[in-house]
């Protein structure tokens, strides 16, 4: 007697995973949609550069950082270093930046009110 055996070709897995794979993500996400600018305004997302920082030391602290920060144009949305210390260092120092900026924007908005 002959064993059957489910074979299939390489090249059907991977049309099926691939088609699979689509399909699951529209059914979870909805249909991609493109929204007109002036539904954000000036401060849309796609308006910004998102960037991680890979390692926190003296040059990031220094240099990289402080000289991408100068742009409002990128946002610092992650750090990351092996070392625990110098990682809750980096993630201390963008919370502050941020918390700062926002102060003093604030700060602007009610003097302009006023």
């Amino acid at each position: 007697m002959k064993k059957e055996t489910n074979t299939i070709s390489r090249r059907k897995f991977i049309d099926s995973s691939v088609k699979a794979t689509l399909l699951s993500s529209v059914a979870f996400t909805g249909f991609p949609t493109i929204v007109p600018s002036g539904v954000f305004g000036k401060n849309a997302p796609s308006e910004k550069i998102n960037i991680g920082q890979i390692g926190f030391g003296r040059i990031a602290m220094g240099h990289d950082l402080a000289e991408t920060l100068r742009y409002d144009v990128a946002r610092i949305v992650a750090v990351a270093d092996f070392d625990s210390n110098r990682a809750a260092k980096g993630k201390q120092f963008i919370e502050n930046y941020y918390t700062k900026k926002n102060r003093q924007c604030r700060l602007c908005r009610r003097q302009n009110l006023r």
